[in-house]
């Protein structure tokens, strides 16, 4: 069970995670990529429904990721009442699985969220995504690999990486080690979010992609305009996770650390 630090933790980090998802919603409309920007603004809404049944408390506060689940499967089910064969805008789509996740709430809580909800006019600057560009993405991806293939490669790089750093460290070759060890890092983060998304049935991938450009976009952005070192990087990454997640994320990371010559 979550103690109240811990919600409050989790669900200032859900708004803080849908304004930033909004941003790259607007960013991936920018740049002509409706269907990111779509799954983007989507994946807000569903941060800002998630915070908001934190913030408010659900009726069994000792049974809550039953009743998180309950509320997630309904969406599931209205979600797939949709006519999928209807021809819609970008933003007429969002707006449909916008409706559906408001159905599942209460009176009360539908009219807050609505409030909350960012506003949708950015995707009207992309033109619809090409048939298979779901398909095309995970492609891209996994680069003609399976999953569990592409999981184990990354986890193998990573331990090269980690393997070379040590050794650059050793010597005293710092900036070298440190590029290796942000090679590392983002290897076994993206094997990370692989895994995550095969836990929760993420079968095009969609969430990996959007956390893994929201760490690079953060990373960049602490970095000022240069390159981000592996100190930034992993402050990125470990700023991106969920509370409950940066434990068996920062292990993961940690795994191998090199040291310095003079350690």
């Amino acid at each position: 069970m979550l103690t109240d630090l811990e919600t409050d933790l989790t669900r200032e980090f859900l708004v803080a995670e849908g304004r930033d998802l909004y941003a790259l919603s607007q960013s991936y409309a920018a740049r002509g990529d409706a269907r990111r920007a779509a799954l983007a603004a989507w994946a807000s809404d569903v941060r800002a429904v998630q915070s908001l049944l934190l913030e408010v408390g659900l009726d069994d506060p000792a049974n809550r990721r039953n009743q998180l689940l309950t509320v997630s499967e309904a969406v599931v089910t209205a979600l797939a009442d949709l006519d999928a064969g209807e021809s819609r805008t970008v933003r007429a789509v969002v707006e449909s699985a916008r409706e559906c996740l408001l159905t599942v709430l209460d009176d009360s809580a539908r009219a807050t969220i609505r409030e909350r909800l960012v506003g949708l006019d950015h995707l009207d600057l992309a033109a619809a995504p090409a048939p298979g560009s779901a398909d095309l993405a995970v492609n891209e991806r996994l680069g003609g690999r399976g999953g569990e293939q592409l999981v184990g490669d990354l986890l193998t790089a990573a331990a090269d990486c980690r393997a070379v750093a040590r050794t650059l460290a050793m010597v005293g070759d710092e900036d070298e080690a440190s590029r290796q060890s942000r090679s590392a890092d983002l290897a076994a983060f993206e094997a990370y979010l692989i895994l995550a998304s095969a836990a929760s049935g993420d079968a095009t991938l969609a969430v990996t992609g959007l956390r893994w450009d929201l760490v690079l976009a953060k990373a960049a952005g602490s970095a000022g305009g240069g390159s981000p070192g592996s100190t930034v990087v992993r402050a990125a990454i470990l700023a991106g996770a969920l509370p409950a997640e940066r434990p068996a994320l920062d292990a993961l990371l940690t795994m191998g650390q090199p040291r310095r010559s003079e350690e």
